[in-house]
């Protein structure tokens, strides 16, 4: 568990994300986006980290605001941010605005098995990242 407190800026909630890939660690700024459901990574970004397309584990399609538009899917060996690491998460790399200034956006697949918790109090904001234990089949059925 990890309580951040981060200044809201007028693209979204911005969190500090570390990328290690191919044993290196990079930090990048990614914005908090509930709305989208993979997390996508700035081409440049992806390059920046050593990904080209040809390291690409298939094609998807993103919903832009616009229109539907052709994505690589890759595979990140670890993705951190909030005290939260996600191993072999499934991102897409995509252009995002400049003028966003972020490098990337969290999207549901990094939020997955954890609990967020986000208080507002303009312009800052307290975001709480908790992962969740993993229950076993038997736990899960447990009437205790």
């Amino acid at each position: 568990m990890n309580l951040e407190t981060v200044t809201v800026k007028d693209t979204g909630i911005v969190v500090k994300v570390n990328i290690e890939v191919f044993d290196k660690i990079e930090r990048f700024d990614f914005m908090i986006d509930t709305g989208a459901a993979v997390t996508v990574i700035d081409e440049d970004v992806m390059r920046e980290i050593g990904y080209t397309p040809v390291d690409s584990i298939g094609e998807a399609y993103a919903l832009t605001a616009s229109k539907l538009e052709p994505v690589c899917r890759y595979e990140i060996d670890n993705l951190t941010a909030l005290g939260v690491t996600k191993r072999n998460l499934h991102v897409i790399s995509h252009k995002l605005p400049e003028k966003l200034n972020i490098d990337g956006l969290l999207g549901l697949n990094f939020f997955d098995r954890t609990i967020l918790k986000i208080e507002l109090d303009l312009p800052e904001a307290d975001v709480e990242l908790k992962a969740k234990p993993l229950l076993t089949p038997a736990a899960k059925t447990s009437n205790i």
